[in-house]
């Protein structure tokens, strides 16, 4: 039987192919109330990833982090090109078949190519293609941000980014509660939520000698406290980028993951998070919008379509990466092999 390597820490790959089918069912959501609640507890699946990225950045040498982050943070900008350039081309293939080349211009006009756009792409992480590549504009910016303190010689303390995190919470709640209706991508940004989070994660992993003294118990109830928590918030307060209750649950999952590293064997979700919920995260946004079609076009089948589409959603994406994977892996593999059949001169 041939045993395949998912990394030094299982429980973390299981974690992120859990996050990003969390991340499918924000943008493709059930219906009603039991919509409203996945919903919630979804919402911290975007935050997994960037703590998942600040842990592993920690290293006691420094100077390691130094020579690493810069491959980090050209790899971020290449799948933000490669994103960007897919979704340009489809979101301009929409509207195209929507409006004709007149609409494929206005988007481009009034909204894609503006100073507006590109001022608030770098100052707050705004995509300003789809929308939901916000995450890896944000990551790139908070690789950038951390390089740039720590070349200084400067950690930011974890106390520092929960507290950012915590006036995240407290600015969105007043503008629920006031109907104020602020900017959410104010919020949903490098600022208030990347590089926050990037820094609590970079601290669990450096603190981890003495958070894993912490009782297995007491970090369970932490993780049952946090979605109970989260669903008080989200019915009293109503839908936050993050809750209370997210922050507690996520703090003690991580936990969880330092003290039990291999706690699960090689399953579906540890092979999907260690291999393609990345993938997953960039191309679900046309899975759903092609189900939001297929759902106006075929009016018939609302009453239960809408309880099926989550699944639809990520299983459609899913094979999709699949196929783009392996045909990517074969094309590596046929060029690695000409290179080297091919003879010296």
């Amino acid at each position: 039987m041939i045993v395949m390597n998912y990394g030094e820490n299982r429980t973390i790959n299981m974690i992120k192919g859990i996050a990003c089918i969390a991340v499918v069912f924000i943008h493709v959501s059930f219906p009603g109330k039991c919509g409203q609640v996945i919903s919630a507890l979804s919402r911290a699946g975007v935050a997994v990833f960037f703590v998942i990225s600040g842990y592993f950045l920690y290293c006691s040498d420094k100077t390691k982090i130094l020579d690493r982050l810069p491959m980090k943070i050209v790899r971020t900008a290449k799948m933000i090109t490669n994103a960007m350039m897919i979704y340009f081309v489809w979101e301009s293939f929409v509207r195209y078949i929507g409006g004709g080349v007149e609409k494929v211009i206005d988007w481009y006009a009034t909204e894609l190519f503006t100073i507006k756009s590109i001022v608030k792409m770098v100052l707050i992480s705004y995509d300003p293609v789809v929308g939901h590549l916000w995450f890896l504009i944000a990551l790139f910016e908070g690789y950038l941000l951390f390089f740039f303190f720590l070349k200084r010689g400067k950690e930011i303390h974890w106390i520092f980014a929960l507290s950012i995190l915590e006036l995240h919470i407290i600015l969105m709640t007043i503008s629920n509660i006031y109907s104020l209706n602020w900017n959410m991508n104010i919020f949903r940004s490098v600022w208030f939520y990347g590089f926050p989070f990037i820094i609590l994660g970079y601290w669990i992993k450096k603190k981890s000698n003495i958070l894993k003294k912490l009782n297995t118990q007491l970090l369970c109830c932490m993780v049952l406290f946090g979605i109970i928590l989260t669903l008080i918030e989200c019915f009293y307060i109503g839908t936050l980028q993050i809750y209370n209750g997210s922050l507690v649950t996520l703090f003690a999952i991580y936990v969880l993951t330092l003290k039990y590293p291999n706690a699960s064997k090689n399953n579906i979700f540890v092979i999907i998070g260690a291999k393609y919920s990345s993938q997953i995260y960039v191309y679900h946004w046309i899975t759903r919008e092609l189900l939001i079609k297929l759902q106006a076009e075929l009016c018939f089948i609302n009453n239960w379509f809408n309880w099926l589409s989550p699944f639809f959603a990520f299983i459609c994406t899913l094979l999709f990466v699949y196929v783009e994977t392996m045909l990517c892996d074969i094309l590596k593999k046929k060029i690695e092999y000409s290179h080297r059949r091919k003879p010296l001169n």
